[in-house]
């Protein structure tokens, strides 16, 4: 969604260009890749932290009886193991694009 809004209203390089400049080999303001691949670092410590917590917490029989549908527990957990790992591949393929296309001024903005 971000991309879509970025390439229809310029979002703040378009507004205020001074504090938000471009990078012009993203097309995104400076330090956007870096802020994406922390949003999705953390998305991958919550989904590590579920996967561990959700399996002792919660009750697989009660989806079971609410739902109706058997194993409808495993196949959340599942799902959330998937959009973990997705999630972790992210984070390392940001990483290293920000490392590439980001100035050094800007790394040490977001980290």
């Amino acid at each position: 969604m971000y991309f879509i809004f970025k390439s229809k209203y310029g979002g703040l390089a378009q507004t205020d260009p001074v504090n938000y400049p471009l990078n012009r080999s993203t097309g995104l303001d400076i330090g956007d890749t870096g802020r994406m691949d922390w949003l999705f670092a953390v998305m991958t410590v919550i989904g590590l932290i579920a996967t561990f917590f959700l399996p002792w917490y919660d009750d697989p029989l009660y989806y079971t009886e609410t739902y109706g549908i058997e194993g409808l527990f495993d196949i959340l957990i599942s799902c959330i193991r998937w959009i973990t790992a997705a999630s972790g591949v992210l984070t390392v393929i940001l990483v290293i694009i920000a490392r590439k296309v980001e100035p050094k001024k800007a790394k040490n903005a977001w980290r």
